[in-house]
Formats: C-alpha cells, structure tokens, sequence
C-alpha cells in the first residue's frame, strides 16, 4: 500500500475513534475486511470484527482506486485519484434483541457519516479533498450483534515532474 493511502487509512481511523459512542476503531487490509462467513452455508461475508463493541473496522481498497483526471503542464504532472474507503461498525444488544443493536449501529453510523463530512485526509505534500459518500449498507452478523458497512470515496492528487 502506498504512504499516501497508509495515511488516509490512518487518518479515517482515528477520525471515527473520536466519534461519540465508538470505543475501538481499527485498520485491516481489504484481504481481511471480508475474510470470514456470516453464518455456515451463507455466501454472506462479515469484517474483521473490532476489539470491542461498539467498534470499527476500516480499510482501503486498493483494487478500487481510479484515476480521474491526468493533467501536464511543461514538465509537471498531476494525477488525480479515487479510491474507496470502507468502514464496518459493529454494535452488540443486551443479548435479548437485535432491535437494540441495530438502533446503536444506526445511530453511531449518523454520527460517523457527519464526522467524515467534514473530515479532509491529511497526507504531506498531496492535496487531499473531503471524503465523499458513497453508500451504506446493514450487516446482519447473528440476533445479538448488527453492522453497517459505510464506504466513501477518498481523493489525492500526486504532483511530479517530468524529465
């Protein structure tokens, strides 16, 4: 993975760890994000789960980045890249109903979607933008314990020269 990708992981980690409600946040390689069935016989696949609840799993996938845009002026490029962010946020219930994990994991995802709406990737010298939203999607892991998988788009322009 490439140190700019590295930061903007880091960076989205440790943005959501400042969320109210998160009590553990951490980073895995997209190989990992998906790595493990939901329940036996099911092609449904879960994230690495978090070291506590309620809790985050991020990662970058490197298969989704896109180049944008490609400019050159003299001896001067810039591309332009996207790439995909996803965040899994896992929330556990009393061990009675889903109901009650599935409201947490909501409401935590409203609070992580407006943390990252204002949240710029700091990466030295690449200038970086907000993260965009992308989508989201529940995460149904057994009756006590639900998801939500969030993913955004990230983007960084590298500047080079050429000779």
């Amino acid at each position: 993975m490439s140190s700019a990708l590295e930061l903007i992981l880091a960076g989205v980690v440790a943005q959501i760890a400042t969320v109210p409600g998160v009590t553990s946040a951490k980073a895995v390689p997209a190989s990992q994000l998906f790595d493990k069935p939901a329940k036996e016989g099911m092609d449904v696949r879960v994230a690495t789960l978090p070291p506590s609840y309620p809790g985050a799993v991020v990662s970058v996938n490197e298969d989704e980045i896109h180049v944008e845009d490609v400019r050159q002026s003299g001896s001067t490029s810039v591309v332009l890249y996207r790439v995909a962010v996803y965040a899994a946020i896992y929330a556990t219930s009393d061990g009675t109903v889903e109901a009650a994990a599935q409201k947490l994991v909501w409401q935590i995802g409203q609070a992580v979607d407006l943390a990252m709406m204002i949240f710029v990737p700091y990466v030295p010298n690449v200038a970086t933008r907000q993260l965009e939203p992308a989508g989201f999607e529940p995460i149904v892991v057994d009756p006590t314990m639900y998801g939500l998988l969030m993913k955004w788009w990230a983007r960084y322009q590298l500047v080079s020269s050429i000779s």
